[in-house]
């Protein structure tokens, strides 16, 4: 069987999230301190320098939080999530023809997620695949054995017949 996530996935992912929480926090609080330094150098005569500064770094700082968060953190969080969710579920396992589906929906705070159909004689079973790991999944067409967990593939077998 050819399995899709490693065991030790979920806590990796999670060592990346916080890593970016970290970094976002961080880049912050030096922004919010370089700021408020600026403002106690205020005289009548840099005003207008100082205020265009703090207005570029609060806003550079902003963007720069706003990116970490949305792009580094909630991407690896919701898929850890993801992750340590399906081990909890129980175990399924299905033959049949795989015929992945261009479908492509995102999970609201979570993965993007591909459905996959599982022809099994006069039957077909609708079942998920993470988009991140669709590439490893076989050719359509192909006879497969595969183990799911709450309608997700978590391992596969390529059957010859």
């Amino acid at each position: 069987m050819t399995e899709l996530y490693l065991p030790n996935e979920a806590d990796h992912l999670s060592r990346r999230a916080a890593a970016c929480r970290n970094a976002a926090w961080a880049v912050g609080m030096i922004g919010l301190a370089v700021c408020t330094a600026l403002c106690f150098g205020i005289r009548p005569t840099n005003t207008v320098r100082r205020l265009t500064a703090v207005i570029s770094i609060s806003t550079l700082a902003g963007w720069a939080v706003i990116l970490l968060v949305s792009i580094g953190f909630r991407p690896q969080y919701g898929a850890a999530w993801h992750i340590r969710r399906l081990e909890t579920e129980e175990m399924a396992e299905y033959r049949g023809i795989l015929q992945k589906n261009s479908m492509l929906f995102q999970i609201p705070g979570s993965i993007v997620v591909q459905k996959i159909q599982l022809l099994q004689g006069d039957e077909s079973r609708t079942l998920n695949v993470d988009a991140r790991k669709r590439s490893l999944l076989p050719e359509n067409g192909t006879h497969v054995h595969v183990q799911c967990r709450h309608s997700f593939i978590t391992a596969f077998e390529v059957e010859h017949e």
